[in-house]
């Protein structure tokens, strides 16, 4: 973020780094193409870094569940909220993986049972039609990053998953 507004909405800063003029039609498609793909790009390393870990806390609780948690997240989630007893924080898993797979199609929503989608978090209707964008703004992302922290928290305080001394990262 600092480098687009430090830089990439500094016309000297593009001018320098060519020869001719750089139309100002550029230098504006440019920094919006490159402030959509930071906020994909921090959203889907997110997303892969809860998901993984959702994965490892669900084969550490039981290694047989959910397929030796192998299952779609959906179900690695259901299991995990409802096996620790903070099944509220499900919509905001719904809603997570709505965009993370509106992501994987371009922006575009199409789920595998080609089915609309509603759901509601925080009291705000998220609507994930199908063949559609995404009807929200890209910064309401940051809004949900506080509550994504609490329900780290609540689960990793959870006295079922404080019981282990150690969970171990398969990958780490």
């Amino acid at each position: 973020m600092n480098f687009i507004m430090l830089d990439l909405t500094d016309d000297n800063w593009w001018q320098s780094k060519a020869p001719n003029k750089i139309p100002a039609e550029f230098i504006s498609h440019s920094i919006h193409e490159f402030d959509i793909f930071l906020k994909i790009s921090f959203f889907h390393l997110f997303f892969s870094a809860l998901e993984s870990s959702f994965r490892i806390i669900v084969r550490t609780l039981d290694p047989k569940a959910c397929n030796e948690g192998k299952d779609n997240f959906k179900r690695i989630y259901t299991w995990l909220l409802d096996r620790l007893k903070l099944q509220k924080w499900v919509n905001l898993l719904d809603l997570l993986r709505c965009i993370r797979n509106t992501i994987h199609n371009n922006g575009m929503y199409f789920p595998h049972n080609d089915k609309n989608e509603t759901i509601e978090y925080n009291g705000i209707t998220y609507s994930f039609i199908v063949g559609s964008e995404i009807g929200f703004a890209w910064h309401q992302l940051l809004d949900f990053m506080r509550s994504i922290e609490e329900m780290l928290l609540e689960i990793i305080e959870s006295p079922e998953v404080v019981s282990f001394a150690q969970i171990d990262d398969p990958f780490a």
